[in-house]
């Protein structure tokens, strides 16, 4: 799935994530305080597989991870993984801690699919030994 870039800040991935939570806007305030270290969890989660999207896509690989503080920091990794990852991770952490179950599971395994789904292979050259 090739997504021109695009950047997202911390506070535009938990937008996202509170649509999928079937969250409104104004309850924002209510999740702020949590939303950075989880955002900090989903990166490391996340870090491999952004890298493999970046090298599939002839990008240089991040060299760490990186960590974030507030809602207005942006986040330096692909649109992809993103918007169809990590979003669904953040959805899950936020559901769970609000004792919402059944919509915690179906994001969890929206998160776990994707991470296998958006996750690129590594190709290298084989030598012939003959």
């Amino acid at each position: 799935m090739a997504v021109t870039q695009q950047t997202m800040t911390v506070g535009g991935l938990l937008k996202r994530a509170m649509s999928l939570m079937g969250e409104e806007g104004k309850y924002e305030s209510g999740y702020a305080p949590f939303v950075a270290d989880i955002v900090n969890q989903l990166l490391a989660d996340c870090f491999d597989i952004n890298n493999s999207i970046r090298e599939n896509a002839g990008k240089t690989p991040l060299a760490s991870v990186p960590y974030v503080t507030k809602t207005e920091d942006e986040l330096p990794y692909e649109y992809e993984t993103l918007a169809s990852i990590m979003v669904y991770g953040l959805a899950y952490w936020l559901l769970f801690q609000d004792d919402e179950n059944d919509k915690a599971n179906a994001c969890n395994m929206m998160y776990e699919q994707n991470k296998i789904r958006f996750t690129k292979a590594a190709y290298a050259d084989v030598a012939d030994n003959y």
